[in-house]
């Protein structure tokens, strides 16, 4: 038997019924999650292209874009994953590299308008969703995206967004492991953009969802795809890695949940940049730092951290991937937001705080990421006063993940500060309330009529 059998498998035999409520619960965080940054990406600059692009398919009104109508199923599920990207605020998984909510909720809720799904199919969907791309993503890193540049959101997720469409149109295993192998055959993305700023980091889920969705349309069909997809001397695991473990595939497979270990973001930028980011907001909060008392900070990091050391950037995407950057802003204001990153670009105050930070591979944070992998942005961040005064704040992992999870009320307030001065602030109460209770959901048409502003 071959692998993606076995999760095809695991797909079909998940019910909700079955789910914890710690599992359930997880989910309707994510949905949460997930919706403030399509309600907020869908009113920045790359949200109104991505409609603009969106209202060219509108021919075939199945599933809705948010704040605009409704176009073909796969079109919808492009248009939002984009939007849920926009902001950089989307869920993600450390273990597997790649941000899971950005293409399984907006999949989620396009193919839910097609099979009118209840509030419970979706959160069932969404779970087998979130295992597919998590353990896929944990088979091929850290390799695939250390040495290899792939973006796991691109190939994981197309193949984890084929599972939810069959998930929510009800395939057998013989054809789930048809649109899983499809997906696995036509899955891509690098992180190329990483290096000039450019906008592959919030395409990548859209042709995700696209690929996904696409696959389960064709297996429905009964189109075929391979057996030995995944372990295949010609298949996904060596196509995207140069060392893969499948054990991390199979292990605990429809027991232990990978939506369990998603992180929520609270900064605006990369992952690899948070840690850093929390113990300076840290220290700042703790011994009243601002640009003008400050000397110097040390950023003492790992050679994976070190490489995000690209000073004054000059575009958005650059400014999420640049450390010295969002550490002068996090210093200035507090906060690392799209709104504070955009005007700080040619912010002369920013720029000399840019100057004034110093990252160093240190080896013992490069021993103890070795001996922890999955801790791999991991920093001691040390601040040096100018009246001489020496602090520091180690930092072995960042605040949303689950070792330091956020409260239902934390991201609720994050919901709001996201909606606010948008179209659908005044409805975000009622958003809160419906995801809150979305086991309770009959059809996603209740939910979708929330999604015009």
């Amino acid at each position: 038997m071959g692998l993606v059998r076995l999760l095809a498998d695991s797909v079909v035999e998940t019910e909700f019924d079955k789910l914890s409520p710690e599992v359930v619960e997880q989910a309707k965080k994510c949905l949460l999650d997930c919706m403030g940054n399509m309600l907020g990406g869908r009113y920045t600059e790359k949200g109104r292209k991505i409609v603009q692009y969106a209202s060219r398919w509108n021919n075939s009104p199945e599933a809705t874009v948010i704040g605009y109508g409704k176009v073909s199923r796969e079109t919808a599920a492009f248009a939002n994953s984009v939007m849920s990207r926009a902001m950089d605020l989307d869920d993600g998984n450390r273990f597997s590299f790649g941000h899971p909510g950005s293409v399984l909720v907006p999949a989620a809720l396009a193919m839910g308008e097609i099979t009118e799904a209840s509030g419970r199919d979706i959160i069932n969907a969404l779970v087998v969703g979130y295992d597919v791309f998590v353990r896929l993503g944990t088979t091929v890193n850290p390799s695939s995206y250390h040495e290899r540049g792939f973006d796991v959101t691109g190939i994981s997720g197309a193949v984890a967004v084929a599972a939810v469409a069959a998930k929510l149109y009800g395939l057998n295993a013989e054809q789930t492991k048809d649109a899983l192998g499809i997906a696995c055959l036509h899955a891509g993305g690098i992180i190329e953009y990483q290096n000039d700023g450019s906008d592959g980091k919030v395409l990548c889920p859209g042709w995700s969802t696209s690929t996904g969705i696409k696959a389960a349309d064709l297996a429905q069909m009964g189109f075929t795809g391979p057996e030995s997809i995944l372990e295949g001397n010609k298949g996904f695991f060596q196509a995207f890695s140069n060392q893969y473990d499948i054990n991390r595939l199979t292990d605990g497979l429809g027991i232990n949940r990978g939506i369990m270990q998603t992180y929520f973001k609270m900064h605006a930028c990369m992952r690899g940049l948070h840690c850093a980011i929390d113990a300076l907001l840290s220290l700042r909060s703790e011994y009243a730092l601002n640009p003008a008392i400050v000397k110097k900070i040390t950023i003492r990091n790992s050679t994976f951290v070190n490489r995000l050391n690209k000073s004054h950037p000059k575009t958005i995407v650059g400014a999420q991937c640049s450390l010295p950057f969002a550490m002068a802003v996090a210093l200035k204001y507090g906060c690392v937001d799209e709104v504070v990153l955009e005007k700080s670009i040619d912010d002369s105050e920013i720029s000399k705080v840019e100057d004034r930070i110093e990252m160093i591979v240190d080896q013992k944070i490069q021993e103890y990421v070795v001996e922890n992998p999955d801790n791999w942005t991991a920093v001691n961040v040390e601040v040096l006063t100018e009246d001489g005064k020496k602090v520091s704040q180690w930092a072995p992992v960042a605040l949303g993940e689950p070792e330091k999870p956020l409260s239902w009320q934390q991201l609720q307030k994050k919901f709001t500060q996201m909606v606010a001065d948008t179209a659908f602030e005044p409805t975000r109460e009622a958003f809160i309330h419906v995801i809150q209770h979305f086991e309770e959901c009959q059809s996603m048409n209740e939910f979708t009529e929330l999604l015009y502003s």
